[in-house]
């Protein structure tokens, strides 16, 4: 049984000092005659004043009734099981991959929710979003199995925590990122202490000039320096500052077509200690932004069902404009000039098993030049056919035009150097691993006093003050009805 106003039970010291003075500490007194005072012959044994005198009932009653008024005016709060069975709390499991002791905060938030509430419903939400239907006995178990996530999931946990609140629900969360709910029932536990990690957050590899590895890595902790394990070389190497990354480079003499890597540091979270490149084949993603000519549409989907694109793949814009983030091919307007002169192309593998002879003898048009910045790869005569660039990201210009060119087997051939050159389309080596996230900044959670100070509603108790106050004023009643007029609290 808890009190809402502990103050007033500072009440009970005089109360218990009236009783013990009643019990203990008054002498026995007798009435008797003056005379025989002085003619005893004998001095008259001493009695003990140790030995407990008991009130009469009258004052008894009187005692509980005060006890019971003292007790009232504190507003005593006694558990209601049955309600706090039928009490749902909402636990959002935030497993993020930085927090090393996942197990053990699981631990601390089922001891406590069990203290507190002893048993009912929970509706548990883990990391991926999924909503499970459990109880108070059972969410724990549910939750150490949950599936690590490294995604950023603070936009929706604030809301959905608004919206349980705003139905006057209860909420859990285990989490270590720190959320602004000032909420009574929003509670919420964290670590107790903040992990030291280190590791991967990128890893790629290249063919040519060499081939070479290339792996980034973030550094969340005291260490100063590590090794890197590429195949069968082990390198040492020295940490970036705390909360800062680096590149390394490692050369290889050739590329296996499955390549770990790992990185040997003594931190607490080894899951992004470790990856994987893996080749994979994968075609560019093709979207058009802008009006372009019917072949080259009819081109854009016959190339993407025969190279179908996978989630690694690369997006890549055509567009009749330049987009300056974004890998782009542009198709640059063409004006009625046919194209003259000599053809002239550079080795480079949008011109691989073309012939450009033949092309411009099919009477193709061309278009102003491009800005700079671009390299020419293929001419006509002075005039630019198609031009490239790597900077700031790979695209594609397009000067070329003809509804003859269109109708040939060197439009396919040309259209598909094109889209394979500039979304990467091939071999490439992919990345799997988990990839180091930043840690959290460390904070202290106040869940144990607002457990303690949780509403009513939710800590589901009975303010008993009307019964005792009730019973008080029946004691008194009673205690006027046996008291005797005239006698002695004795």
């Amino acid at each position: 049984m808890a009190v809402a106003s502990p103050w007033w039970l500072l009440g009970l010291l005089p109360w218990a000092a009236v009783v013990v003075w009643l019990l203990i500490g008054r002498g026995e007194s007798a009435a008797v005659p003056f005379l025989n005072l002085w003619q005893a012959p004998n001095p008259m044994p001493r009695t003990s004043r140790a030995r407990l005198r008991w009130p009469s009932l009258g004052v008894a009653l009187c005692l509980v009734a005060t006890l019971l008024a003292v007790v009232a005016a504190a507003h005593p709060l006694v558990p209601l099981l049955s309600h706090r069975a039928s009490l749902k709390i909402t636990i959002v499991a935030d497993h993020r991959m930085t927090i090393a002791k996942w197990n053990d905060l699981v631990e601390l938030a089922d001891r406590s929710l069990r203290e507190q509430f002893t048993a009912g419903p929970v509706d548990l939400i883990d990391s991926d979003g999924k909503w499970v239907e459990t109880d108070l006995q059972s969410w724990a178990a549910l939750a150490r199995q949950s599936a690590i996530s490294s995604d950023d999931r603070k936009v929706q946990i604030v809301g959905l925590a608004r919206e349980i609140l705003s139905r006057s629900g209860l909420i859990i969360l285990l989490s270590d990122q720190q959320f602004e709910i000032d909420d009574p029932a929003f509670i919420q536990f964290a670590p107790e202490q903040s992990p030291k990690n280190a590791g991967f957050t990128r890893v790629s590899a290249r063919s040519t000039p060499w081939p070479a590895v290339m792996m980034s890595i973030r550094n969340d902790s005291d260490l100063s320096a590590a090794q890197l394990q590429v195949a069968n070389i082990l390198r040492p190497i020295e940490l970036p500052p705390h909360g800062q990354s680096r590149n390394y480079f490692i050369e290889l003499k050739e590329l296996p077509s499955v390549l770990p890597v790992e990185l040997v540091a003594d931190d607490d979270l080894p899951l992004d200690n470790h990856a994987r490149l893996v080749q994979e084949r994968a075609w560019p993603r093709i979207e058009v932004a802008s009006d372009v000519p019917s072949p080259l549409v009819r081109m854009i989907d016959t190339y993407s069902k025969l190279r179908v694109p996978s989630e690694s793949s690369a997006r890549l814009v055509v567009s009749s404009e330049t987009i300056a983030t974004e890998p782009t091919v542009i198709v640059a307007a063409s004006n009625q000039t046919l194209a003259q002169g000599e053809p002239r192309a550079i080795d480079h593998p949008i011109n691989a098993n073309l012939d450009w002879s033949k092309i411009i003898r099919q009477g193709i048009r061309v278009s102003a030049a491009p800005r700079q910045g671009w390299q020419t790869i293929a001419w006509a005569g002075d005039s630019p056919l198609v031009a490239v660039r790597e900077n700031p990201v790979r695209q594609v210009w397009v000067g070329v035009d003809s509804d003859a060119f269109s109708r040939s087997t060197d439009f396919v051939v040309f259209w598909t150097n094109v889209f394979d050159w500039a979304g990467q389309g091939g071999d490439r080596y992919v990345f799997q691993g988990t990839a180091a996230v930043p840690i959290p900044t460390w904070f202290k959670t106040n869940w144990k006093q607002k457990l303690k100070s949780l509403p009513f509603s939710f800590q589901a108790v009975s303010d008993f003050s009307a019964p005792f106050s009730m019973t008080a004023l029946i004691l008194v009643w009673a205690a006027s009805m046996v008291w005797k007029r005239g006698s002695q609290v004795s």
